[in-house]
């Protein structure tokens, strides 16, 4: 049996349609009988990203109505066409923060069937007390997570994929992850193909 851990970045890539490959893993890993494993803190960070950027969104809304009510008093041509184009981005801006949402709803549905890595206090302060990732303090617990959930419960064939390349791809997390037998995996074609693999 194989075992595939993801990370936050797979829920924030499926919300916000970064990685149309990365949509069919779940499905794959079904076909071919995998588990597929989920750090929680990953569930609470990618709605905190998801926030973070609908806020930011509702920012840029609360903007261009603000330049739209000082042109309406303008009736140049230019303004004109200005406003005009500025409410269309405000409706498109709508439309895409709806669209997220739905996006966001569909990927928590589809992890109906992942098996959530709970984080306990011991991962946690061991997280703490020896960081392998000094710069990203959660994306440092998730590799604790990850790297304590295969050493309790080994399988022969185990794959983190992650498309985090500044924090996962560096020598001494490569080098934890080998010592759990857990193999890193920077794309979703790779993630497919390793699913696939006999």
């Amino acid at each position: 049996m194989k075992r595939l851990y993801l990370e936050t970045n797979y829920i924030v890539g499926q919300a916000f349609s970064q990685d149309s490959v990365a949509a069919t893993i779940l499905m794959e890993a079904a076909n071919v009988g995998a588990e597929v494993c989920l750090p929680s803190i990953c569930a609470q960070e990618a709605l905190a990203t998801v926030e973070l950027r609908t806020k930011r969104a509702n920012d840029f809304s609360r903007t261009l109505q603000e330049k739209m009510r000082e042109l309406r008093s303008d009736q140049s041509p230019t303004a004109q066409q200005i406003l005009a184009l500025l409410n269309q981005a405000l409706v498109q801006n709508g439309r895409l923060a709806n669209e997220r949402q739905v996006r966001l709803t569909a990927v928590f549905q589809s992890l109906a069937n992942v098996r959530f890595v709970n984080v306990d206090t011991h991962t946690t302060s061991q997280a703490v007390s020896a960081p392998l990732i000094v710069d990203g303090a959660t994306d440092n617990l998730i590799l604790h997570a990850v790297v304590a959930d295969a050493i309790q419960a080994p399988l022969a064939d185990m794959a983190f994929f992650t498309r985090n390349t500044n924090d996962f791809d560096e020598p001494a997390v490569l080098a934890r992850l080998a010592s759990a037998d857990v193999k890193p995996i920077f794309g979703a074609t790779h993630a497919v193909a390793w699913l696939n693999r006999t």
